[in-house]
């Protein structure tokens, strides 16, 4: 008993000072009288979101379905209810161009006919509405399909209580679309979706603000800490037969003013492609093995670039991960060493030297 009594309190406590509603209430839905009239306006401030700079088309950026409240900036209130003699519909259409890129799913979700264009070229959004578009009980709007912009919502059960929208709970996602454009990119809070509502025509419209910035770093002319790196002086009985070397010599290539979500939110890795260059070519790029240039008067060696246990080496000719940047200055190690490419009969000593060209991207 009492716990039926606490509970039967806190409801008159809920109740208490509200309008008179019964079944016998008409079923429409109007806007609230002595506060300013409709259509609402809610604009969602994502804030600073990132995505790193070489992300694919088809990648979040920022937060996946990020979590929002937003209030009407025109302090309108709309009220529904019904008696459950008549359907309530509800429309929310996409203001600006849906996305014409097919995209991968994200996360699992088809997001395509769903991803409204922003006014920053290469960013989209998808907006998913929360309570009292999103079904689930006898005060709220069912919706056709997901609640995703755009979709369509009816009404057709006896309310317990009046609907009350003064507030907009929403899940909004960044996607990349194409190319974006260096630098700080700010969205401007221009409308994306508008509503229309039974009885009161438009509802109310929505739009999102906020900055995007691609995380990335700058690379230096002296970003390589030692160019060239000394692999030392060896003699022929260093090495004793095909894929035999020397002691790796480690050295490290600097990432400056880098640009990373300082949330950790969205994390960008640096990944680096690595090729011949010089006249050097790869002899096994799997193995990170390649040659000497041309220039170079020894024979049947080669170079190899490891990580930094010296064991495990960075394959050529392919996009490797290699850190998780942070904002500032990031540090990428490497080791490398002479290796014996021929048979020991063949070897000639003399000068050897080789040259690698990198590419860093953020994904």
């Amino acid at each position: 008993m009492k716990h039926s009594l606490s509970w039967l309190l806190g409801l008159w406590l809920f109740t208490h000072g509200l309008p008179a509603w019964s079944a016998d209430t008409a079923s429409h839905c109007y806007w609230q009288l002595g506060v300013p009239q409709g259509p609402q306006l809610y604009r969602y401030d994502m804030g600073s979101v990132y995505i790193p700079r070489d992300a694919q088309v088809g990648s979040v950026i920022g937060t996946f379905k990020k979590t929002g409240v937003s209030y009407d900036e025109n302090s309108a209130v709309l009220k529904c209810s019904n008696a459950g003699d008549r359907t309530l519909d509800f429309n929310i259409n996409a203001v600006k161009n849906i996305s014409p890129v097919i995209l991968p799913p994200v996360n699992g979700e088809d997001v395509n006919g769903k991803v409204i264009e922003t006014n920053i070229s290469g960013v989209g959004a998808y907006i998913e509405l929360g309570s009292p578009f999103s079904g689930g009980g006898t005060n709220v709007f069912e919706p056709n399909g997901p609640p995703i912009v755009p979709f369509t919502a009816t009404h057709n059960k006896r309310m317990t209580a009046e609907m009350t929208l003064s507030l907009l709970v929403h899940k909004v996602t960044l996607i990349k679309t194409g190319a974006i454009t260096a630098g700080p990119q700010l969205l401007d809070g221009s409308l994306l979706a508008s509503s229309t509502l039974s009885d009161v025509g438009k509802a109310f419209d929505f739009g999102v603000s906020g900055t995007v910035i691609q995380a990335q770093c700058s690379v230096s002319a002296t970003a390589v800490s030692a160019d060239p790196v000394d692999l030392k002086e060896w003699v022929m009985a260093d090495f004793s037969g095909p894929e035999s070397g020397t002691t790796p010599v480690p050295f490290s290539i600097k990432l400056d003013n880098c640009i990373a979500d300082p949330t950790n939110a969205n994390i960008a890795t640096a990944h680096i492609y690595l090729e011949g260059a010089k006249g050097s070519v790869p002899i096994d790029a799997q193995k990170g093995i390649f040659s000497l240039s041309p220039d170079s008067t020894a024979k049947g060696f080669g170079i190899q670039i490891l990580q930094t246990d010296g064991i495990t080496p960075y394959a050529l000719q392919k996009v490797i991960p290699i850190i998780e940047i942070t904002p500032g200055e990031v540090v990428m190690n490497f080791k490398a060493r002479f290796i014996q490419t021929l048979p020991s009969k063949d070897l000639e000593p003399g000068n050897a030297k080789g040259a690698l060209g990198f590419t860093i991207t953020y994904q």
